[in-house]
């Protein structure tokens, strides 16, 4: 489900994966639609179960890069939280993106090296780290 906020007002949009809000400052809506921001969100839903995204659309019109984006996932455990600023949208959405893809591998890489940990001990086996 969407939820656009900001120059569009509120218009929700089903989604099978996640309830998505939109909210857009500065921006036209029409150009960055938000069926092209849910699929582009599809390729996380599928590697960790998210239950809401709130992704926030900023044109500052008194900075540079002045595009920004803010995309905050809603999951079980921990919130994923990641900002991209660039001088077009996309741009901002893509260093978004692959912000949130760096935070899960190291979520990933922690939760191996203390599964990894875990069972050195329970063999009785102790390395040093």
């Amino acid at each position: 489900m969407f939820h656009a906020g900001g120059n569009a007002g509120m218009k929700p949009i089903h989604h099978d994966l996640m309830k998505i809000t939109v909210n857009r400052l500065g921006v036209v809506v029409s150009k960055y639609p938000d069926r092209w921001i849910a699929a582009r969100l599809a390729g996380i839903a599928a590697v960790r179960q998210v239950d809401e995204a709130k992704v926030r659309i900023i044109r500052h019109r008194d900075r540079s890069p002045a595009c920004e984006v803010s995309i905050h996932l809603v999951t079980p455990g921990p919130d994923l939280f990641s900002t991209g600023c660039d001088h077009t949208m996309m741009a901002a959405f893509d260093k978004a993106l692959a912000g949130l893809d760096s935070t899960l591998a190291a979520r990933s890489a922690k939760r191996a090296r203390r599964m990894k940990d875990r069972n050195a001990v329970r063999r009785g086996v102790i390395t040093a780290s």
